[in-house]
């Protein structure tokens, strides 16, 4: 992140705040529900919760609930499945995850597929279950979730090829990852799309294809799939599998940035700030910068900690910029750690403020920041 400075901005000493490189292309940190993001930040889709995603979302009368409750007695399947719902969600009977559980399997059981893969989450979220989400409890999801996947619900498909990609419950395997992905992505899985894209892309399971990895994003991202969006800008803005194009990337920027992703709208308030693809726009920038910001990014904590120091788009406040700072500090983002230590030490010269402003430096460059290590080296 420190081997150049923001478009326009290069790193300097006290008297100029630094801004963060933009994310690395095709990658967006998915903050999700239902499972762990993969330890290497690839986009891909998403094992829903199920107690959120349930699945249905009508209301039941009590006479409706009893007769729901009678046939799945009965020993009707899809009575069963229904009640599990129910039991999951708390729509219709008092939300028990163990009680899904039980309504979920026995419909399973009679090959309900529907009730295989929402067993199969269920599973996984370790929700009522025996070991509560632990290596039994994923073997287990992976089972029922890829039995479902092999009579052709496309989002169990999808969601087999997210176990297999990162060895949830399964070896990981590329190659089946692939297989399943290729299959939903036919049925017009946009998140399958997407994750063929990025596979590609890094060459896992397959070689490395920048072109091809383009036309699955192009695939996903006509679907309205917001991280193959972002992933398009970064494409256009990179120059990898598409022709170096700013203007085409602050487009594709937008139109994720308009679906809440904070890397999206952090990078589209870079691209205003600097008139890059885009006409140059202070207030627009800032006001992208604080939606990502609010969002917990930290690069756009720090971005907009800096607009406020510089005044740019906003009158300058550096009461507001310090708060930024130290949000973005918090998560050890080291620029923010460098930008916290030039604040002191331009505030304060000498005295405490120049050792609150090593101290700032120092954990900066603990994070890898050299501009810190030029800053303590002049101060030392």
């Amino acid at each position: 992140m420190h081997s150049a400075a923001a478009p326009g901005m290069a790193a300097q000493g006290p008297g100029r705040p630094r801004r963060p490189l933009m994310a690395e292309p095709f990658t967006v940190p998915w903050r999700d529900t239902g499972i762990p993001a993969p330890e290497d930040g690839v986009i891909t889709g998403r094992l829903h919760d199920p107690a959120v995603h349930c699945g249905h979302s009508a209301s039941f009368s009590p006479l409706q609930a009893a007769r729901c409750l009678e046939a799945a007695r009965g020993g009707d399947a899809a009575a069963q499945y229904m009640l599990g719902l129910m039991c999951c969600c708390g729509q219709g009977a008092a939300q028990n995850f163990s009680e899904a559980l039980k309504w979920l399997r026995l419909a399973a059981l009679q090959g309900y597929t529907a009730a295989e893969y929402r067993l199969g989450l269920l599973y996984y979220s370790g929700k009522g279950t025996p070991g509560r989400g632990g290596a039994d409890d994923e073997a287990e999801a992976a089972a029922w979730i890829i039995r479902a996947a092999g009579k052709g619900l496309p989002e169990a498909e999808n969601c087999a090829g997210n176990l297999f990609f990162m060895g949830r419950g399964v070896e990981r395997d590329y190659a089946g990852a692939l297989s399943w992905y290729r299959r939903v992505a036919g049925h017009g899985c946009a998140e399958a799309a997407n994750s063929l894209a990025v596979m590609h892309l890094r060459g896992q399971g397959v070689p490395a294809d920048c072109k091809h990895a383009v036309k699955w994003l192009m695939k996903a991202a006509s679907m309205g799939h917001s991280g193959a969006e972002f992933n398009m800008g970064t494409a256009y803005l990179s120059g990898k599998g598409e022709e170096h194009d700013p203007a085409k990337a602050a487009e594709w920027f937008r139109k994720a940035a308009l679906h809440g992703i904070a890397e999206a709208q952090y990078n589209l308030a870079c691209l205003c700030l600097d008139g890059t693809g885009t006409m140059k726009d202070f207030p627009e920038a800032l006001g992208w910068m604080r939606s990502a910001a609010l969002q917990g990014l930290s690069e756009a904590e720090n971005g907009l900690g800096a607009m406020y120091e510089e005044g740019c788009g906003v009158m300058p406040d550096t009461a507001e910029a310090r708060k930024w700072y130290l949000r973005a500090a918090d998560q050890g983002d080291d620029d923010a750690e460098y930008n916290l230590g030039a604040l002191h030490e331009r505030e304060n010269a000498g005295g405490q403020g120049q050792e609150q402003a090593l101290s700032w430096y120092r954990k900066a460059a603990g994070h890898g920041c050299r501009a810190a290590e030029e800053r303590l080296a002049l101060l030392s």
